[in-house]
């Protein structure tokens, strides 16, 4: 017996971050679907939105449309997002999808910052002083 819980689409999720530089994070995210697919409820298509908000949900850092197919629903699904870190590290984000046709079916991962190490920020580059060209004293170079 299928109950209506079972139809509502919600996916299991999975995120692994790494930073990429002191201000932009990678985020590799498995999407597994976690919901019985009936063609006359659900057609051939199920379309979803990936969200990456901040801490407060205020602002959204990624976005991305999700599409999935029937015959893909036992699958695992892998999404790659680049995203930018603030300077001073928020706790967490939060990664949702959000089905497009149905209501309260969204799914949310925070994805928490406590142990994630980001590079040094480097100093800008020293501005060049205004010296002599070597080429003109050297035989070898030609002018």
């Amino acid at each position: 017996m299928i109950l209506v819980r079972d139809i509502v689409p919600v996916f299991r999720q999975q995120a692994q971050v790494q930073p990429i530089t002191c201000l932009l994070i990678h985020i590799d995210l498995t999407v597994i679907p976690d919901f019985h697919w009936d063609e006359k409820i659900h057609g051939t298509v199920e379309a979803f939105h990936i969200l990456v908000e901040g801490v407060d949900s205020k602002i959204v850092l990624f976005h991305d449309t999700f599409v999935l197919r029937q015959c893909y629903t036992e699958d695992e699904h892998n999404v790659t997002i680049t995203s930018p870190m603030f300077e001073l590290v928020p706790p967490n984000y939060y990664i949702s999808v959000v089905s497009d046709h149905w209501l309260h079916a969204e799914t949310c991962l925070p994805i928490s910052f406590k142990h994630l190490i980001l590079p040094e920020k480097f100093p800008p580059p020293m501005s060049l002083l205004n010296l002599r060209p070597l080429c003109k004293g050297l035989s070898f170079c030609s002018t």
